[in-house]
């Protein structure tokens, strides 16, 4: 994502923003939704090459469910938690009263690693695509 690379980048930017204006053309109402869609899906198709097909894209949810977390329940607090300051408190049960960090923790945990796993494992289904797909073109080739 360097300085040289970033026109490479210029066409996946314009057609993201087409299309984003289209959609705020149709639909002025769902701004938030087609704003939201266009960030993710601008990041989203940089980095993975996945470009998500609506607002309600499963990724793209995941991806706002963790930044509110973060956002709403991790940041809020200031970012420090007793638990910071007090280590022995990550051995308290989950129910006991004021562990309320243990639950946000272990849910904010699991929504990052569906959130890291799953665009990978959707590159991997891909390029295993691409690879029966050019292998499929190599044996035409041969014929």
């Amino acid at each position: 994502l360097g300085i040289r690379v970033i026109p490479s980048y210029y066409p996946w930017i314009q057609a993201s923003t087409r299309s984003f204006i289209r959609e705020m053309i149709r639909d002025p109402e769902q701004y938030i939704k087609v704003l939201r869609k266009y960030a993710g899906g601008l990041t989203s198709s940089v980095i993975y090459g996945y470009e998500p097909k609506s607002a309600g894209d499963r990724l793209l949810s995941q991806s706002e469910e963790c930044l509110d977390i973060l956002s709403n329940e991790v940041s809020a607090e200031g970012g420090v938690w007793a638990v910071d300051i007090f280590p022995f408190l990550k051995y308290i049960p989950s129910w006991f009263p004021g562990a309320g960090f243990q639950r946000v923790a272990t849910n904010l945990r699991t929504k990052m690693g569906v959130l890291s796993e799953e665009p990978f494992k959707w590159v991997k289904t891909n390029l295993q695509q691409v690879r029966a797909c050019v292998f499929c073109v190599f044996l035409d080739d041969l014929s």
